[in-house]
């Protein structure tokens, strides 16, 4: 992996096109991260709204690619929030036996999208869950190759043996890539989408002995193969690119949320009911990350005071969310935040 910024692009290079994806499944049962009594495609719908409000804040282009734009514009009025760009494609790709989170597996359609080109030369994807805190395009340039997030597998739910299961053993430890953002230009997307679609018979025959189910795994082992075959691969997490924080209790200790807001691009994945009540109101970063702030803040002291009494019940030890060390200022002032590690 490349950990240093590439160069910038020529004056003259077509802007980044950024995409998020939202599948219209009413078919489909309770989502990750989610309670089931909630209309899924309405906290998306919020969701993606507030991802795009964002992205127009820091002077970015976002669009939502979907099954349904009727369905997902009908959701946003029903849902009160801004209408955001839409694009329709076809997900042709069918995974037999319905596997878990086969939402996720969907992703996997769009990068063959934007594989072709049809959404554009350089292009990035992320998940609806995310939030721009500023302008991204400059920091991440474009260079040939891909532009991914990694991060230790457990906290994905995951687990290296996953991997191997998939592509065999290397000299090489493999690394895990978070699917909440990728990016590259068209050719490597093109070569990641063909990787990832190799893999595919290989994934359905050992799914049943896969700790983490789901588009990361695949894209993951595509990502490792492509690095053995000389693709460069950078990695934004520690450039503080892009980062994620769980609102929930883990297995394992996480980033401080005080870290992860030292992003650009941050991934909430628990938190998407927040991020749907957000999307009424109009975008501003600070007022966003004050809003945040004290969301988490409750959040983690419920999560604290229960964790004795929730690991009896489950019988195994996991780390309540933590805030770390920032303040909450008043509404005319910026966050201030001290960083507790890079």
């Amino acid at each position: 992996m490349s950990p240093s910024p590439p160069p910038p692009h020529p004056a003259d290079a077509e802007p980044t096109r950024y995409y998020g994806m939202l599948y219209v499944d009413r078919a489909q049962g309770r989502r990750p991260n989610l309670r089931s009594s909630v209309d899924t495609v309405t906290v998306y719908a919020g969701c993606a709204s507030l991802l795009a409000a964002s992205a127009r804040a820091a002077g970015e282009s976002f669009t939502v690619v979907t099954n349904s734009i009727r369905e997902v514009r009908s959701a946003t009025q029903a849902g009160g929030f801004a209408p955001f760009p839409c694009v329709e494609i076809a997900f042709a790709l069918a995974l037999p036996g319905a596997p878990r989170f086969a939402q996720a597996h969907r992703k996997l359609s769009v990068l063959e999208a934007m594989g072709s080109g049809a959404l554009g030369s350089f292009v990035g994807l992320m998940d609806i869950d995310v939030v721009l805190q500023g302008p991204l395009s400059a920091r991440l340039g474009q260079a040939p190759g891909l532009h991914a997030y990694a991060l230790d597998a457990s906290l994905a739910g995951g687990r290296p043996s996953d991997i191997e299961l998939l592509i065999g053993r290397s000299p090489a430890p493999h690394q895990w890539y978070g699917g909440e953002f990728i990016a590259g230009d068209r050719l490597s997307i093109g070569r990641l989408a063909a990787a990832c679609r190799s893999l595919l018979p290989r994934y359905l025959k050992v799914l049943p002995r896969l700790l983490h189910v789901g588009d990361e795994t695949v894209v993951s082992a595509a990502l490792n193969l492509l690095e053995q075959d000389g693709v460069p691969i950078r990695e934004l997490g520690a450039e503080r690119i892009v980062a994620r924080w769980h609102g929930n209790r883990l297995p394992v200790v996480q980033q401080t949320l005080a870290q992860a807001l030292d992003a650009i691009v941050l991934h909430l994945p628990s938190d998407k009911l927040f991020l749907q009540a957000q999307a009424r109101k109009p975008f501003a970063p600070d007022r966003f990350r004050q809003d945040l702030v004290r969301h988490a803040r409750a959040k983690s002291l419920l999560r604290s005071l229960a964790n004795p009494f929730l690991d009896l019940a489950e019988g195994r030890h996991k780390f309540p969310p933590q805030v770390g060390n920032l303040r909450v200022p008043d509404s005319r002032r910026p966050i201030s935040i001290r960083q507790a590690g890079p």
